[in-house]
């Protein structure tokens, strides 16, 4: 008669929960005290409202890092005969089939895991049932969040563990893989800023998603309105990524399942457990090194101060990144085949991965892939933000969005006369002004850039003034200017207006006097307003010329509204109306002496 070989068995079943029950036990104590006896403080205090909303917080913020690092532990477990020629020699030796010892294996970890949230669930509800706060459909959300969230981690952990041959590898390889996009886009953002002109490091990330923990935590989040008590109802905003991700790690376990089946006993202790993906996980590393430790490298190197920078040089980048793709690219290949006997057999492959990473750093100096070139389509734009030179400032309106698309061409255009006087003037900072250019698409993605221009003949001084003039013309005033503009006079209380000049004892010192009723609405609306509307309050001077129109006077004004907002405006030489109010009624504010080349100090005001 033959033996019949089962797809699942119970006897492992029951003695891999009896083996490694510290993993569950230690599972279930991280909730006991994250749940039921956290609720049961809460439950206790003055406010036992808040303790939906901690709820569902409880299942992102602490699931997600309970679940990530429990499903490792518990896959590197239950898998962790894999890793030696004896314990996996025993095990394929049992009348199970792979897929059997797969299925008993994965279900073991999956069973303590539910059954697990279950119990939590069940002793939380006993606590809010206690306190007569019972709200079965958050707890319903918690259970299904963290199943959920233990699925994905559980099942990507089980992926990881049969692409390796032992336990430090596995734990290499799954913190890096939930690392590694966000970690890389944000390096290569580094490296790109330093040599593309214009790229910046800052701006939303693009790849969140393949990066599970980053993803959860910045892009989901519990919504709720605190104010003193929970006002609107707690609501979760990411439960599709959480479905999403779940299905990910059911296709993760399928993956692994394929692996095995295909998996040879003799790999194991080894670093890469699958031959075909011994090459990809080589260049892999070596792009990490190049990345990571080139950027060790350069900073060690040519950034040791913030005030002698370096010329941001491709060569300098390059020589770098090669440095560390070879550190990268050799120690993995010693991994590979566990000699330290490998450049002879491995050094052509690094030779090619050189020239690619040379000919990929040359062709971004050079811009063949257009990056430097890049402005964004005015019908996919949102807003834009212009700050550096003062504090940020935020247009919608498409015809303003247009015009200062026109001076961010103009900026672009200038870049070679930019880059050689940088070269040439290493220590011109007086003269220098950074511009930080974002723009919000409507698809909710960000671009950025950034400048740092110089205020001299014949390099920036140019685009700085078109810039200047695009900022400043009627429609841009009046449009970063909106919400003050939208203001009803009618709401306003009083007006203080605060100026330089003498004082009871003949020294000089700020001054306040004060407006309210009629005579405050009628200086609102029939001066300032006006000025606004004209352009000619409310100016950001870029370079500052003792005679430019956008000078501003030691004169701030503050318009209290009844529902407790208020603005201060700093009035600018061109501020005729403005002015010719304030000397009706016996102010005359000086120009400033410190007229600031940056104009922080008008723009502070500005800033409601």
């Amino acid at each position: 008669m033959k033996s019949a070989k089962s797809c699942f068995n119970k006897a492992l079943f029951f003695k891999n929960i009896k083996r490694f029950w510290p993993v569950w036990v230690l599972y279930n104590i991280a909730w006991l005290i994250g749940m039921p006896l956290v609720l049961l403080s809460q439950l206790s205090s003055s406010y036992p409202e808040i303790v939906n909303g901690y709820v569902l917080s409880n299942a992102l913020y602490m699931g997600v890092i309970t679940n990530a690092i429990f499903g490792f532990v518990s896959a590197l477990t239950l898998f962790s005969y894999l890793y030696t020629s004896r314990s996996v020699g025993a095990f394929h030796t049992l009348p199970i089939r792979r897929e059997g010892l797969f299925l008993t294996c994965f279900l073991s970890g999956l069973c303590w895991l539910f059954v697990s949230n279950l119990f939590i669930f069940a002793l939380s509800a006993v606590v809010e049932l206690i306190y007569g706060a019972l709200a079965i459909k958050y707890l319903l959300q918690w259970l299904a969040m963290v199943c959920l969230e233990g699925l994905f981690f559980y099942g990507f952990a089980v992926f990881c563990a049969f692409l390796t041959g032992h336990g430090f590898a596995h734990l290499v390889i799954y913190g890096i893989l939930n690392f590694v996009v966000i970690i890389i886009e944000l390096i290569i953002r580094f490296w790109t800023s330093l040599f593309c002109y214009g790229l910046s490091d800052s701006g939303s990330t693009t790849f969140d998603i393949l990066s599970p923990i980053i993803m959860l935590f910045k892009n989901t989040n519990v919504t709720g309105r605190y104010v003193g008590i929970l006002q609107t109802e707690p609501a979760y905003t990411g439960w599709y990524a959480l479905i999403l991700y779940a299905v990910a790690g059911l296709v993760y376990a399928i993956i692994a399942l394929l692996l095995y089946r295909r998996r040879h006993s003799e790999s194991a202790s080894e670093f890469i457990a699958v031959p075909a993906l011994r090459p990809v996980f080589l260049y892999f590393f070596a792009f990490i090194g190049s990345l990571v430790i080139g950027m060790i490298f350069y900073l060690a190197i040519f950034a040791s101060s913030i005030y002698n920078p370096p010329d941001n040089s491709a060569w300098s980048i390059l020589v770098c990144m090669t440095a560390g793709g070879f550190l990268g690219y050799f120690i993995t290949s010693m991994l590979l085949n566990k000699s330290f006997r490998v450049f002879k057999k491995t050094g052509a492959g690094f030779i090619a991965y050189a020239l690619v990473l040379s000919a990929l750093v040359t062709a971004m100096e050079f811009d063949v892939f257009k990056v430097e070139r890049y402005i964004p389509k005015l019908d996919s734009i949102f807003d834009v933000t212009i700050s550096g030179f003062s504090s940020p400032m935020t247009f919608n309106d498409p015809e303003v969005i247009s015009e200062l698309m026109q001076a961010h061409k103009a900026i672009v255009e200038n870049k070679e006369a930019n880059e050689a006087f940088a070269r040439e003037n290493r220590d011109a900072y007086y003269d220098s002004f950074h511009v930080s250019i974002l723009y919000d698409r409507r698809d909710f993605k960000q671009i950025s850039r950034r400048y740092d221009l110089y205020d001299v003949p014949g390099v920036d001084r140019e685009v700085l003034e078109l810039l200047e003039d695009t900022i400043n013309t009627p429609a841009a005033v009046a449009d970063r200017m909106s919400r003050f503009l939208e203001w009803d006079p009618a709401l306003l209380t009083t007006v203080e207006i605060n100026y330089v000049g003498r004082n009871s004892n003949s020294d000089m010192d700020y001054i306040t006097e004060y407006l309210t009723g009629e005579k405050a609405r009628e200086f609102l609306r029939d001066f300032i307003h006006a000025d606004l509307r004209e352009g000619k309050l409310c100016r950001v001077p870029i370079l500052y010329d003792p005679g430019s129109e956008n000078a501003y006077y030691d004169c701030f004004i503050v318009f209290n509204f009844a529902n407790e907002i208020s603005f201060t405006i700093v009035p600018n030489v061109s501020s005729e109306r403005t002015m010719s109010y304030l000397k009706e009624i016996g102010i005359e504010p000086r120009v400033s002496e410190h007229q600031y080349k940056l104009g922080y100090y008008t723009e502070y005001y500005l800033a409601s």
